[in-house]
């Protein structure tokens, strides 16, 4: 079975555009801990989000983490619990966006996955209208360097 860990922030963005039906395309489960959750949910959370987080879909499943590390204390919640989830459960893969928390995860032997990736994986797989998905992504809260968006649409992202 092909599973993944995630944060928040790549499920939040993709299901704001539409495109959560993505990870279960790429991935056939994602895992995600309790405290990511509960930032799905969070009152301040687009109404979206959280009414498809609070749908569970069956290829979505959320743990308990049991563990602790001080060292990634500097991390939100959301992304230090995902990074120990991973390793509780000997995940490859961990979706993650922001650069700390990949780093953390990377020092860690863990792959990265991101929002943008996600996106261009599907557009590859003719899933998406890349640009359709980049212009909704630009009228969110989402943010990622020019360049970044550039690269996604010649597909050298």
């Amino acid at each position: 079975m092909k599973f993944v860990v995630s944060d928040a922030t790549p499920i939040r963005y993709l299901t704001e555009i539409g495109a959560v039906r993505l990870l279960p395309y790429l991935f056939e489960k994602i895992i995600i801990p309790d405290t990511v959750k509960s930032e799905l949910t969070h009152r301040h959370t687009p109404k979206i989000v959280h009414d498809f987080a609070e749908s569970s879909p069956e290829w979505l499943e959320v743990r308990s983490v049991t563990s602790s590390d001080h060292s990634l204390s500097v991390l939100h919640p959301g992304e230090r619990d995902a990074i120990l989830l991973a390793g509780e459960i000997r995940a490859k893969i961990i979706l993650l966006d922001e650069k700390a928390a990949r780093y953390a995860a990377a020092q860690r032997g863990f792959g990265c996955v991101g929002t943008l990736r996600i996106l261009a994986e599907g557009a590859k797989h003719g899933q998406i209208d890349i640009h359709e998905a980049i212009n909704r992504l630009k009228k969110t809260t989402f943010r990622a360097k020019p360049d970044l968006f550039d690269r996604l649409i010649n597909g050298s992202l």
